[in-house]
């Protein structure tokens, strides 16, 4: 028993002593550190690459373009902006700005339109003066009225006769309207000439009368024999009727 006990405290012993044994820390020596200053005193050098900041002579010249212009210019002002954005400060004030943008576009677009249809029809009376008469007429042109044979030595009566007789109605009203340009002449509201236009003719009459009525005769004449419809006989009895009575005012 005793010699148990003995064996006991020796091998407690050896492994209390051999588990408290431990390897001392070595001594690492302290570096050495130094403040931004100190390292600036002692003129420490680093690796950076170093650039040369060398510029070429007169090298802003190239920068002297619109491009390089960061300045914010203000265009100045005119009379009609000024009078516009005082205008608008004005009615802004008052809470009316909305209602007066709303009149002026209003305004505008009724301009607008009046301007574009007061085009169109001066376009369609200047190529087809007589398109009252009718939906589908042609373009007319209205050249000069050339005749050359002496007017007054034909015989415009025999010649209506014979165009009716044809239902030539067409030619007919060509016949009407040289007959009435020989009372014209007859009176001396004209002078009868060879190359003189419908529209000359017009101008040269001295009575407004029978300006009036010429003017009616001669939009029959051009819608008729320029644009060359074929009329039917009751229209061609309407437009003789008109003819007739001209030649007959007194």
């Amino acid at each position: 028993m005793k010699n148990k006990l003995f064996i006991f405290f020796i091998l407690y012993g050896f492994f209390f002593g051999f588990s408290q044994r431990t390897t001392p820390p070595q001594h690492q020596p302290e570096k050495t550190l130094y403040s931004v200053d100190s390292i600036l005193q002692e003129n420490y050098k680093t690796e950076e690459k170093k650039f040369s900041h060398h510029f070429q002579k007169n090298f802003t010249k190239k920068y002297k373009g619109n491009e390089y212009d960061y300045q914010i210019t203000k265009s100045k002002e005119s009379l009609w902006e000024k009078l516009i954005r005082q205008l608008k400060k004005w009615l802004s004030t008052r809470g009316m700005e909305k209602q007066f943008a709303w009149g002026i576009f209003k305004f505008l677009a009724f301009a607008i339109l009046a301007i574009v249809l007061f085009f169109i029809l001066k376009i369609i009376w200047a190529k087809q003066g007589n398109w009252v008469f009718s939906k589908k007429n042609k373009t007319i042109n209205t050249p000069e009225l050339y005749f050359d044979e002496n007017i007054y030595d034909l015989q415009l009566d025999h010649l209506i006769t014979e165009s009716e007789n044809k239902q030539n109605y067409r030619l007919a009203i060509r016949y009407l309207y040289l007959s009435d340009l020989t009372y014209l002449d007859s009176i001396g509201e004209i002078d009868l000439q060879q190359k003189l236009s419908n529209r000359e003719y017009l101008w040269s009459i001295k009575s407004p009368r029978y300006r009036k009525d010429w003017t009616q005769l001669i939009l029959i004449f051009e819608n008729i024999w320029y644009g060359e419809r074929n009329i039917s006989l009751e229209s061609y009895l309407k437009y003789k009727k008109a003819f007739e009575q001209f030649s007959q005012e007194k």
